[in-house]
């Protein structure tokens, strides 16, 4: 809560920002979905949605019960409270990248897809790594 709150005094205290773009990879990408309902449009690649038994995470004061409430907000505010325009993209031969994906598209349809509804479009690439958004730099 403490940071949609300061994420949130920002945006609308500034009062400069006609529209706001969130942009991440990785866990950055699951920030940038958690916290869209404070966003117009939000370009996530390869977000990390299920991190309950993410080997990454090492800090102590990061439960399990705190993992769970970090999936089930950023599915709630993807899904249900943001109003945001979203394009997320994965790879499709990257079978973490997959199963990250389908936490949003279970979620809605109850079993693994790729509509979620018209605000949200998931773009699949031809890969096979986590480090999807560093091939499309190279790709130009």
């Amino acid at each position: 809560q403490y940071y949609m709150n300061e994420l949130r005094k920002h945006i609308t205290q500034t009062n400069k920002y006609e529209k706001v773009m969130f942009l991440g990879d990785s866990m950055g990408a699951a920030a940038a979905l958690r916290f869209s309902e404070l966003a117009d449009y939000v370009l996530a690649f390869t977000p990390q949605i299920d991190i309950r038994n993410y080997e990454a995470i090492t800090r102590v004061d990061f439960t399990a019960e705190c993992r769970e409430r970090f999936q089930n907000d950023l599915v709630n505010a993807v899904l249900e409270k943001s109003k945001a325009t979203f394009e997320i993209h994965y790879g499709e031969g990257c079978d973490e990248d997959v199963r990250q994906i389908g936490c949003l598209t279970k979620s809605q349809e109850g079993e693994e897809g790729t509509e979620i509804n018209n605000k949200i479009e998931l773009v699949g690439h031809d890969y096979d790594d986590h480090v999807l958004s560093l091939l499309l730099r190279d790709l130009g």
